[in-house]
């Protein structure tokens, strides 16, 4: 979805009902959210949205989102990545919409006057990827009946089925004011505390370039490798802080390059505990945070109320960049996400600028776009011809050639309606991955609402020229590679 130097944008529908009847609400996929969605008309310019669901009236402005997401096959590197679904029909500068689910072309109601085949193959497409990926029930809602589930156990669990009214993403919701922080209004509030340390995350993440910076990208991968631990065989690991209350972080070789991020953690866990807060919580909304800070990432829906850890995580449960699809399908299997889930997770990458792996290629991105949340990961993976300066990992390029994954790895490459597939599939597999572990998620919060708000559908980068020439070879390699990773522009050669 980004193209050198020109603004990225992607198809979306504004319809509330598609050609088989079910609801859109702008979302990408069956939600009723007001979530990113296939806007069938294209913008020329990039629009900035705080939490809705598809902006319209707006070309030549500039947008900014941002979002960060966990990579699965994390050996030594960090990694994030960017994609966008689309703003519709505009022109004249930035839109910014606050609340609403959405604003101009079709909102709430009626078939959008410019039907075609082209979104019902769009929304086939959205069905036939995310109907494969992972669906089993976890926690305690698997064995619980639907009448003594929460509105949030119910919420969860059509997520977890990939039912189409599952909304994996949210967009919409968003605190209209905030309680002071430690007034007893905001006490009684278990989102309110959140709102704060949210905004303290999102000012931390975010470079002046407006793409998502390296401790946003420790915050996804720090997310991915606390809950990646689980094993649905041991009935171990999880979402439950351990990574960072057990110095794991440090002691492990697998978390290397994590160290910021879990000394960053660490500080604002001492500023807020005493409002209550698990560890475990604090790193996910790190994580969720994160990707959405970064330009098209999604808006995934975060959950609050997680118990923290009494003992270490199971060691020999994370992913090496090295590995086999075989060995990476039947790791994941364990953790109850299939094959395809486990392509839309590792799409984080596209955010990633390595550090470990490999030396010698310190900071090296893993797409041309190093933090912004587009799909170009997938298609530079498989192309044989991209740029010199993106590395590879051997466990990216291993599932995209597996018959069990390739396909959807095809898929979420496609220029047209990529991004807003993956954002839905990566959506709807991160809430699983947040949630594994978790014993108590019928009793949780969704706070989703103090979540930074969705960007929008567009960006363009500021720098792209001298991105375009550092990704090609040209320049000193540290000139660009350090202002890509603190999400600054990157000055002129």
């Amino acid at each position: 979805m980004k193209t050198s130097g020109v603004l990225v944008t992607v198809l979306a529908v504004t319809t509330t009902t598609n050609a088989w009847g079910w609801n859109y609400y702008g979302n990408p996929g069956y939600n009723q959210g007001g979530n990113p969605g296939y806007n069938q008309r294209v913008s020329s310019g990039s629009s900035s949205s705080s939490s809705s669901s598809s902006s319209s009236s707006s070309s030549g402005g500039s947008s900014s989102s941002s979002s960060s997401s966990s990579s699965s096959s994390s050996g030594g590197g960090s990694s994030s990545s960017s994609s966008s679904s689309s703003s519709s029909s505009s022109s004249g500068g930035s839109s910014s919409s606050s609340s609403s689910s959405s604003s101009s072309s079709s909102s709430g109601g009626g078939q959008n006057d410019g039907w075609s085949w082209e979104m019902e193959y769009q929304m086939s497409q959205n069905y036939h990827v995310n109907s494969r990926q992972s669906t089993d029930v976890i926690g305690d809602l698997y064995n619980m009946s639907d009448k003594d589930m929460s509105s949030v156990g119910k919420t969860v669990k059509l997520i977890l089925n990939g039912d189409r009214n599952g909304q994996p993403q949210d967009t919409v919701t968003h605190y209209d004011s905030c309680p002071s922080k430690g007034t007893p209004e905001c006490a009684k509030d278990t989102c309110c505390i959140w709102k704060y340390i949210a905004d303290e995350m999102k000012e931390a993440m975010t470079g002046t370039a407006g793409r998502c910076n390296g401790l946003a990208r420790g915050a996804i991968r720090l997310g991915f490798h606390d809950a990646g631990t689980y094993s649905k065989k041991l009935n171990a690991g999880g979402a439950d802080g351990s990574i960072v209350t057990f110095g794991e972080c440090e002691m492990r070789s697998i978390n290397k390059g994590l160290e910021e991020i879990c000394h960053q953690t660490r500080v604002w866990f001492d500023k807020y505990k005493d409002f209550g807060i698990s560890m475990a919580d604090l790193i996910q909304m790190g994580a969720n945070v994160a990707t959405v800070v970064c330009p098209l990432g999604p808006r995934v829906r975060s959950f609050v109320g997680r118990k923290d850890a009494t003992t270490e995580s199971p060691v020999d449960t994370m992913p090496i960049h090295t590995w086999s699809a075989d060995q990476l399908i039947t790791l994941f299997e364990d953790k109850t996400i299939s094959a395809q889930g486990l392509v839309a997770l590792v799409g984080a990458h596209t955010t990633s600028q390595q550090r470990y792996a490999y030396p010698d290629k310190a900071l090296w991105p893993q797409d041309s776009t190093p933090g912004v949340w587009d799909v170009l990961f997938y298609g530079e993976t498989l192309n044989p011809n991209a740029p010199s300066r993106i590395l590879k990992f051997p466990s990216d390029v291993h599932l995209s050639e597996d018959s069990r994954s390739k396909n959807v790895f095809s898929f979420y490459a496609d220029q047209r309606w990529g991004h807003a597939l993956w954002n839905e599939g990566y959506a709807r597999e991160y809430v699983r991955l947040s949630l594994l572990g978790v014993n108590n998620i019928n009793s949780l919060t969704d706070c989703t609402k103090v979540l930074p708000g969705w960007s929008g559908n567009t960006w363009s980068n500021p720098d792209q020229k001298y991105m375009d020439e550092y990704m090609q070879g040209k320049g000193n390699r540290d000139y660009a590679s350090s202002p890509l990773r603190y999400g600054d522009k990157i000055p002129g050669y």
